[in-house]
């Protein structure tokens, strides 16, 4: 239990260090135990107690309960002194972490002390973006769809359609699509939306009206469309979009209008170490192959007001922003650095130049941001760095797991939707008297779309109706069931047994699974091998610990 609490509960750190700060000046308080230099209090331990959800608090009584509630805490102690022994808490990785998170901190300090105020935005900007990006000369395609999970299933029903078969029928037997409307239309679809489907732009404006298009593949299996009409885009379909996109480009306009200004005001200057280092090393790496010293990584590139910028800082914005820079390139590197690192930077110096910043709420945020980050880069350097999962191993959890990674069964249904139970009592009787369910649904089912269908629909589309079919037999006829909008009376017409998804389409969710799985592997064996080595250096004051958490308060907790 002890490690399922660290592992899970990623608040420990931080209602740990938030407990030793709240101690702060303060008596000093007994302690239940001690682990190394480390102490754990009465306090930690009832707020680390206390803070506990339902599924994480101990079934176990007295000696053992204490120690289950005991354990995590000592562990997260045993792990700051193996940090600590291996200088991660004064390390230079940890502390430019910290850095970069304490300025994000004061950058929203600022912005919410001295928000900036982006110019209006007005009818005619919208008019004009929506003719520059050319959506005044698009169309939009009144648009139908059959959708299957496999390929034959889908060339079976472009047959029944080359025979005569009605496209709404054929698309109500054989679509899986969910959000297709009554007879498979999806509705007056642009060409952003066909190319989310796949849909190649040529095919979109070249199909003719009426024309099946080709079998196409996608993500869920593979689909055909057709066009019945055709219309320009409206305007105001796009405004809101529109109008969001330009909001955007003016709010960003105007913190880089503010960013300039403060860079005047608090004397933003390049400095000449670093940049003559950077266009040094350029003429023989990219930034991706860039290898310096810690001491080179710390030269300046810009200085200003209260504040540095330094080579590490461009490295790190470049990485994260995935821009390969030129670096014997000396003009176009300044610009790509003043556009990544300005505002960052001078906004978080403004917080401070303008006293929006409470020094003692800072000082605490960096202690928990401090504590989170020198864990989280133990957590990277003993478990997580060289976890490799193989293409074998993938493959062989793909084929070991035979009844997992499996489509959903594809599930037709009649039904019959009906206002009253009465009413659904009366047509249950007429079809178990002889009558047709989907001629009974066509003409009197109040279910929407149910006369295009022909009265079947794939279980999808029936959202709540599906518990009872999952629980019904085919060809059992079942109801009257009430549902929120009426009476159902319902009967399963076909159930095909859900394909397995292909290896590929599933891949990168195993690698996913067997990463977690040794992670929490390793993540327990670390944290025995921490207990083992550091057993020495743990004290736990029995009579305090059971003071602290009494017999009768774990009964009742």
């Amino acid at each position: 239990m002890a490690v399922k609490h660290i592992t899970t509960r990623r608040g420990i750190a931080s209602a740990l260090i938030s407990a030793a700060l709240w101690s702060c000046g303060e008596p000093e308080r007994p302690a239940v135990a001690r682990v190394g230099t480390r102490t754990i209090t009465e306090q930690d331990l009832k707020s680390y107690v206390l803070g506990l959800g339902e599924s994480q608090k101990s079934r176990k009584q007295g000696p053992e309960a204490r120690q289950d509630y005991m354990q995590p805490l000592i562990d997260y102690e045993l792990m700051w002194l193996e940090a600590e022994a291996m200088g991660l808490d004064t390390s230079a990785t940890v502390q430019r972490q910290l850095e970069r998170r304490v300025r994000r901190n004061l950058v929203a300090i600022y912005l919410k002390g001295e928000a900036v105020q982006p110019a209006p935005i007005n009818e005619q900007e919208i008019e004009q973006r929506f003719i520059r990006r050319g959506l005044d000369r698009e169309s939009t395609r009144l648009t139908w769809g059959i959708m299957t999970k496999t390929r034959p299933a889908l060339e079976k029903a472009v047959s029944e359609l080359a025979d005569g078969a009605p496209f709404a029928d054929v698309a109500a037997r054989r679509s899986i699509t969910p959000d297709a409307g009554g007879g498979g239309q999806l509705g007056w679809l642009g060409i952003e939306a066909t190319r989310r489907m796949g849909l190649p732009d040529s095919l979109f404006h070249n199909l003719p009206l009426g024309e099946l298009s080709p079998i196409l593949p996608h993500t869920e299996g593979f689909f055909v469309l057709r066009f019945t009409e055709e219309q320009p885009l409206e305007y105001f379909d796009f405004r809101s979009e529109l109008l969001e996109e330009l909001q955007q480009e003016k709010h960003n306009e105007a913190l880089a209008v503010r960013a300039e200004q403060l860079a005047r005001e608090y004397n933003w200057r390049p400095q000449g170490r670093g940049w003559r280092l950077l266009l040094e090393k350029g003429r023989q790496h990219s930034t991706a192959d860039l290898q310096l010293t810690l001491a080179e990584e710390s030269l300046p590139l810009f200085r200003f007001d209260g504040g540095e910028v330094q080579v590490a800082n461009l490295l790190y914005a470049l990485k994260t922003n995935k821009v390969n820079a030129a670096l014997a390139d000396s003009a176009a590197l300044v610009d790509i650095a003043e556009r990544l690192l300005l505002q960052p930077h001078i906004f978080a110096a403004a917080a401070r130049h303008r006293d929006l910043v409470n020094e003692g709420a800072l000082a605490e945020t960096r202690q928990q941001l401090r504590g989170e980050i020198v864990l989280s880069e133990l957590r990277r350097q003993k478990v997580v760095a060289d976890i490799a999962i193989t293409p074998e191993a993938m493959r062989h959890y793909y084929d070991q797991q035979t009844q997992r990674f499996y489509n959903r069964d594809q599930i037709d249904v009649a039904e019959v939707l009906l206002e009253t139970e009465e009413e659904a009592i009366a047509v249950r009787r007429e079809i178990e008297a002889g009558a047709d369910i989907a001629d009974i649904a066509r003409e009197r089912s109040t279910r929407r779309g149910a006369q295009a269908r022909g009265g079947i629909f794939p279980m999808e589309k029936t959202a709540d109706l599906v518990p009872h079919i999952l629980n019904a037999e085919p060809g059992v006829l079942l109801g009257p069931v009430e549902l929120h909008d009426g009476f159902s009376v319902f009967e399963i017409v076909r159930r095909e047994k859900g394909e397995r998804m292909p290896f590929e389409r599933v891949r990168r969710q195993i690698g996913d699974i067997l990463r977690l799985t040794e992670e929490r592997r390793r993540f327990q064996s670390y944290i025995e091998e921490l207990r083992q080595r550091y057993a020495g250096q743990i004290q736990v004051d029995q009579a305090r610990l059971v003071a602290a958490l009494p017999d009768d308060f774990l009964a009742t907790f």
